[in-house]
């Protein structure tokens, strides 16, 4: 017997319990299927780190939302934008569930939009995105 396995995703527009069925066919017309109950919650609480460290070799010179909160990128559609304190946007990034990035090729690093390092200093995020997800926070970045 092979064992195929199989990994997808699923945007849900809405919270609540979804019955969920996968169905395979095989070669020669067989089929089999399975049910579950899959439950979405219209609640998300992240902790999101407050300072950057650009030089930092401990993996605090990113601000890595996947890692912060694995799957977090699989199944959430969000806006992470960055503003200097006179309020321009100095870096904004999108997630699409159907294309994640789960490689953090899109993590906010210290560095504005167009690559330029961003003096040190606070500055300011706002997150939003899909279940109602609307956060916002200071950030520090350090050198």
């Amino acid at each position: 017997m092979t064992r195929i396995h199989l990994f997808f995703n699923h945007v849900y527009n809405a919270p609540g319990d979804y019955t969920a069925t996968l169905s395979v066919t095989d070669e020669f017309g067989c089929t089999s299927s399975s049910t579950q109950v899959v439950h979405v919650d219209d609640s998300l609480f992240i902790v999101m780190p407050n300072v950057l460290v650009q030089s930092s070799t401990f993996q605090n010179d990113k601000i890595d939302l996947e890692a912060l909160s694995p799957g977090f990128n699989l199944c959430i559609d969000y806006t992470y934008t960055v503003f200097d304190r006179w309020g321009v946007k100095v870096y904004q990034t999108h997630n699409d569930p159907y294309n994640p990035d789960l490689t953090c090729g899109n993590c906010f690093r210290g560095k504005s939009q167009s690559g330029q390092q961003l003096v040190a200093g606070v500055y300011y995020y706002v997150i939003e995105g899909n279940f109602n997800i609307l956060m916002s926070g200071s950030i520090t970045i350090f050198e």
